[in-house]
């Protein structure tokens, strides 16, 4: 749970400094003021980049050099953190309890976070990159060895694409991907077969009209091995430069009928199955004796009429000790019969926070 955040130089904001409590803790504000800086700069601490892009000169308020930001948090375990991170264009310092942090994977395992955007259907409606990132966020928190297995991976993968581009021996790292990338594969099957039933399990206690199947494309032929794949396609990898079969080309399938969901259901629904795809991740670790982590929504009322705010925001108080969500005034978030932390912002400045 997160105590208290301050920033420096993010965005349109000079200086700022919230302190947020347990349960409900809503950002209100006129469209442009800066209320999604303040979910941003909480992703940034807990996941090292932005939801929004990639590029760093974005973040740094204009005539600045670099921005700021800290938080104490009391973690998974119930102990007390303070985390801090600077970035300019060209470096990046984070320090977790005084100390320089070295591994981001420290930094992730402490405090999961789940972040509902204005846009989660671009989970479903884009592309596959999106969906493994979702799936391998997931499995950071409950099978911890995983990240190590797929850096080792990548690892490998940059090596024989190098090998390519550059028209020498790439079956040298083969075998490294064989053995690292059936692993993968082997966590994520698992992982994936039980959070379908989660999911599964979201939609019917919500009641809604969504009928949807999910299929694991684990990135190589079903009738191959992965070294099989590998041999097949290596004139075709030659020639493009990169390899072109392995985990890193898995996707998560989801299909509404007979067509992609994307095509099938309306906005709003497909809000919702993005929404209890991330709660069932929250029960899986829930399950697994782990932290539920913070729930950040970005723009609650985007496409979701009065029932589904209402169902969302009672799944989320249930499962979640602490949600952030932004909104523009406070009639948009449903009644919950709590008391409910207020924070709101006007043009890059904190002008009350209640």
């Amino acid at each position: 749970m997160l105590k208290r955040l301050v920033l420096s130089n993010l965005r349109s904001f000079d200086d700022a400094e919230i302190d947020l409590t347990s349960g409900l803790n809503l950002i209100l504000g006129d469209n442009g003021s800066g209320k999604t800086t303040l979910l941003e700069a909480i992703y940034l601490l807990f996941r090292g980049r932005s939801f929004r892009h990639r590029e760093i000169s974005p973040l740094i308020k204009d005539g600045q050099t670099q921005y700021q930001l800290f938080t104490e948090f009391v973690g998974k375990g119930g102990e007390n953190h303070r985390l801090g991170l600077q970035q300019d264009k060209q470096n990046t310092l984070i320090k977790l309890d005084g100390e320089t942090a070295k591994r981001r994977s420290d930094i992730i395992h402490l405090l999961p976070i789940e972040w509902i955007g204005p846009d989660p259907q671009a989970l479903i409606t884009d592309e596959p990159e999106g969906r493994r990132a979702f799936i391998d966020n997931g499995l950071f928190h409950v099978k911890h060895d995983y990240l190590s297995i797929v850096q080792k991976y990548h690892r490998a993968l940059d090596q024989r694409n190098a090998s390519l581009k550059q028209n020498q021996d790439a079956t040298t790292w083969d075998q490294q991907l064989v053995e690292y990338g059936s692993e993968i594969h082997k966590i994520r099957s698992l992982y994936i077969k039980r959070l379908i039933t989660y999911i599964e399990d979201q939609l019917n206690d919500w009641n809604l009209d969504i009928e949807v199947k999910f299929s694991y494309q684990r990135g190589w032929s079903d009738e191959l091995t992965l070294l099989d794949a590998l041999k097949k396609n290596l004139e075709t990898d030659r020639k493009r430069k990169f390899t072109s079969v392995g985990p890193h080309r898995a996707d998560l399938v989801i299909k509404a009928g007979d067509k992609r969901s994307s095509r099938k259901l309306s906005r709003g629904q497909l809000k919702m199955l993005v929404a209890a795809m991330h709660l069932a991740q929250t029960r899986y670790r829930i399950d697994a004796g782990l932290s539920a982590g913070i729930l950040l929504i970005d723009d609650l009322s985007a496409e979701l009429d009065e029932t589904n705010k209402n169902r969302l925001i009672s799944a989320g108080k249930d499962l979640f000790p602490q949600m952030i969500i932004v909104s523009l005034t406070e009639a948009e978030i449903p009644e919950l019969n709590q008391s409910v932390n207020t924070i709101h912002v006007s043009r890059g400045t904190v002008i009350k926070s209640c």
